[in-house]
């Protein structure tokens, strides 16, 4: 079965003479697809690491699932759909990345003081995205919508990202929120 074409993006690669971000990448993207392997009942060819490091050397689709964190009943990862967003970028010929954005729960810090951090939480998020996003150079997310926080505040950091991207001549950054 021939590999899957994927889209070439326009703009710069960041990674084309970046050898240590292809030395550390693989192993967390073969992490991920074998706990989808192992947790999901899907069928797909696992990777080698040579498979991820070839996409990464060709400049396949960097595409981020983000996520709640796992450390709020409010914000939970949902890891089934995390992971087949994982399994499906895989096969569409992208290369998956996951991270996840901590978010206040103004459900638990009614009347207390920590309503005072509820709208200022949307900008970090927002910040967290953008510095994710950057940091590793990602071409596209999935956004698995968590509370009514995290969502603007995604929404926000992806905006401010495709602006500074398309400024700089990069390609535009696409998302999908689920």
């Amino acid at each position: 079965m021939p590999a899957p074409k994927f889209i070439k993006l326009k703009g710069r690669n960041p990674y084309s003479e970046q050898v240590q971000g292809k030395a550390n990448e693989p192993i967390t993207i073969a992490a991920l697809l074998d706990r989808a392997k192992k947790e999901l009942d899907v069928k797909f060819k696992k990777p080698t690491l040579g498979d991820i490091w070839d996409r990464l050397e060709m400049n396949a689709p960097r595409v981020a699932i983000v996520s709640g964190s796992s450390d709020h009943p409010a914000h939970v990862m949902d890891d089934v759909t995390r992971l087949r967003c994982a399994v499906e970028v895989w096969n569409q010929g992208g290369v998956p990345f996951s991270f996840g954005i901590p978010v206040l729960c103004d459900g638990t810090a009614q009347s207390t003081l920590g309503m005072s951090y509820s709208l200022a939480s949307r900008n970090l998020i927002s910040d967290m995205v953008v510095n994710q996003m950057e940091a590793q150079s990602y071409h596209s997310a999935i956004v698995l919508s968590g509370c009514d926080k995290s969502p603007f505040g995604v929404l926000n950091g992806l905006v401010n990202l495709d602006l500074t991207r398309l400024n700089r001549g990069d390609h535009p950054l696409h998302a999908s929120f689920i």
